[in-house]
């Protein structure tokens, strides 16, 4: 235990070059764990920490996602996160860094929304993520010279649609931004999510206006369809 606490206090006042300090929007789910995102404090850019450990899918351990103390991160908490000397092999979300599952992630201090909107100002795009449908094919992505798979912006007239599939709820988000409807983006915001778990399958209004981080994720199939990068609302505030 001594010497797990020695080599990261070792490492903080080193100020060693692969620990950033990373303003945290919060996380959301993925594949039973975690999917977290956030502002670099020194680059004013966007993070998503990925594990590289087989079989996690680039999700973020929960038992990483906590304090010494054992209790999870909260929304806006500031964290000093280790990362390790390589690059993932993802043209599709070059905002990933690969994470050092042997440093403790370590809180040093919490924000606000108005911090982090003071910090990276919202996102203004025409379109998001490249196009305004709800999926975006991965070949369109690779040939275009600026990629992205994170926005912070802000929505409007935000519907929550509940379907249940052999006895579990789905979740899908329906929104407005500049001017236009977009439709069944995975919710994948936890607080949302527990919020509707119980509710029957329906569509539901929940915020008339809304600070959202929406994510694109990485290339995947299903029901024999081709493979598409798909649109996510990650978290909502």
């Amino acid at each position: 235990m001594f010497d797990f606490l020695k080599k990261n206090l070792t490492d903080i006042f080193h100020h060693n070059e692969d620990i950033r300090t990373i303003a945290l929007f919060g996380r959301s789910a993925k594949n039973n764990n975690y999917c977290a995102a956030g502002i670099g404090l020194k680059s004013g850019k966007y993070v998503r920490p990925i594990s590289d450990i087989p079989g996690l899918k680039e999700a973020v351990r929960k038992v990483d996602y906590t304090d010494f103390d054992g209790k999870e991160f909260e929304d806006f908490d500031v964290v000093r996160i280790k990362f390790k000397d390589k690059l993932p092999a993802n043209p599709y979300q070059p905002e990933n860094l690969v994470y050092d599952e042997s440093f403790h992630w370590q809180k040093i201090g919490t924000w606000t929304l108005e911090k982090m909107m003071g910090l990276h100002p919202l996102d203004e795009r025409e379109n998001i993520f490249y196009n305004p449908d709800r999926s975006v094919d991965p070949n369109y992505i690779l040939k275009q010279p600026v990629r992205e798979s994170l926005l912070f912006t802000h929505i409007q007239n935000v519907f929550i649609r509940v379907e249940i599939y052999d006895g579990y709820p789905k979740f899908y988000a329906h929104f407005n931004y500049k001017g236009r409807r977009y439709y069944r983006f995975s919710v994948g915001d936890i607080n949302t999510r527990k919020f509707f778990r119980n509710h029957a399958a329906g569509e539901y209004h929940y915020k008339d206006n809304a600070v959202a981080i929406l994510s694109l994720t990485n290339p995947y199939s299903f029901g024999g369809n081709p493979s598409k990068c798909y649109k996510m609302l990650a978290q909502i505030f």
